[in-house]
This record gives structure tokens, sequence and C-alpha cells, in this order.
């Protein structure tokens, strides 16, 4: 049977304490209200398969792709093109007097605190003119499910943002941009794009949001206590547990198993011997 995450406890030497990496939540759909010149809106969110590999890489040039739930290392994924920038990127070539507005359907409210995007894959062949058609400005409405998909720019509160230009980047990879805001819960996000910095179309690589997850541990199932020496919690009598630690969570082949006890009352506490600085523990059970 497929092991479940009961929890995940975060300790360190120094005090125990609760925090919580970005999380990825991965769009459904998106739509565009302008039609590009190359690729398609559903690039932003999912690459194109007609050119080998994906857009998204590690550093180290293993291919990436992102689901919701994913923790995100975003120092470490960057965007980098297989083929020609512009074919793997939503491109609009001509700029018109509609500014490009794309709608992302997270697929059901969901709570999310920052906004992460990529910028235009194409350098046109000298990277000290790269990103001149990079986003620059752009900005945000959230809506919950109940208040639909009908957006306005002129009389909703946005949330404003101004990205950085891509210049130079493209030969390593372009770095992921993360943009804050208070946490909200939403299922579509209007994204408007306001300005490019200077170049003659409009374009972008791949877009996606995430959740920080807070900065206090979940209602339920409560962890009722977490020392420097051991962690307690929630359990079923008779039921299988294991205890894990890893000191990466970046590195989903880093966990180690520490031990596996069986639940003799509603209640279980294990000893825990932590040997970094920083170390993560979650709990599975079958």
């Amino acid at each position: 049977m497929k092991r479940e995450l009961v929890y995940l406890i975060i300790a360190s030497l120094f005090g125990a304490s609760m925090a919580f990496a970005d999380t990825a939540v991965v769009p459904v759909s998106v739509t565009s209200t302008n039609s590009p010149d190359y690729g398609s809106v559903n690039f932003l969110i999912s690459d194109n398969p007609a050119i080998p590999g994906h857009s998204l890489h590690t550093t180290n040039g293993v291919a990436v792709e992102l689901h919701t739930g994913d923790t995100l290392d975003l120092t470490n994924i960057v965007a980098y093109h297989a083929g020609n920038g512009h074919l793997e990127s939503w491109t609009q070539k001509t700029k018109n007097t509609t500014n490009p507005i794309f709608i992302f359907d997270l697929g059901t409210d969901t709570t999310i605190d920052s906004a992460i995007l990529w910028q235009y894959g194409n350098w046109a062949g000298s990277l000290a003119q790269a990103g001149e058609n990079d986003v620059k400005d752009f900005s945000l409405i959230f809506h919950t499910e109940a208040q639909g998909t009908n957006f306005n720019f002129t009389t909703e509160a946005t949330t404003t943002n101004t990205a950085t230009r891509a210049q130079n980047q493209e030969a390593n990879g372009l770095v992921a941009q993360q943009f804050s805001f208070p946490s909200t819960t939403v299922r579509y996000v209007a994204m408007r794009i306001d300005s490019t910095f200077g170049g003659d179309r409009y374009g972008l690589s791949e877009v996606t949001f995430a959740t920080s997850g807070g900065s206090t541990p979940p209602a339920a199932p409560p962890i009722l206590v977490i020392s420097e020496t051991n962690i307690q919690f929630n359990s079923t009598s008779n039921r299988v547990y294991t205890l894990l630690s890893t000191s990466d969570l970046t590195d989903s082949n880093s966990w180690k198993t520490l031990t596996t006890v069986t639940a003799t009352s509603d209640t279980t506490t294990i000893d825990i011997a932590k040997t970094n600085a920083v170390e993560f523990y979650k709990v599975t059970t079958e």
C-alpha cells in the first residue's frame, strides 16, 4: 500500500521551530486575450511537446516538470530552451493597443502568496540585446471560484509588480523571478503585461504560483510536542508509523528512515537525535 505523508516537522538544533518551504501551485489551464504569433498560451504552463527537452531545467541540466505540491528550490530551476526560444515561449510579435491578459485557472479555490515567472527565451543572436522583449511591469487580479473569470483592470484593485530584464542570462538559463503578495485564497488569477523593456514584441516563458504555507503549524492533525529530543503526534493504536529525516528538502532521495514504530495509543512519542543545524522530519504510515 502506498505510504502517505502524515506530518512534516522542521526542527533546529538552536531551538525547536516551525518553518515552511514554498510549495508550487501549478495552474491547470490558461487563456489569453491576445493570440500569439509564435508558441501557445499553454506553453506558459506546459512545455512544447514538439521540441525536445523541457523548458525548465535544474542548473545541472536535468529537465523539471512542476506539479502542485512540489517543494520549490527556485535557485536551482532555470528556463533553458532546446530550440528557438520564441517558438517555446508565448510570443506576440507585433505589439498592439491591447495589452495581453492571461487568466490562470488553479482548478479550485487555493491559497497562494506569490507568483513566479521565467522571462522570454529568445536573445536575438546577441546576449547584450537579450531581454528587450521581457515583461517589465505587470498587474494581477485575484478571483475566487464564486467571482468567476470576468476581470476589469480599470475598476478592480490590482497587485502591481516590476520584473527584472533577463539580460545575458540565456547561455546559462533564465532565472526564476518571484513576486510576493499577501496570502489570498483564489481560483483564477488574471495577469496583464503592462510594459516591456522596449522591444518590438511581448514574450514570456513560464508562469506558476506558490504558497509558503504560512508561519504556524497546520491546525489538524496537531503536532503535540516538538522538542530538541523528541516529537509527539496523534496516532491510531496498532498502526505502524515510520519516522524519516533529511537536511535537504530539494533532494527527494535524501530521506533516511530513522525508526519504525507500532502505535499503542492515540499519541506517539519518538526520540530524535539531530546531527545537522536544520533537520526536516516526516512521519508516514501504511
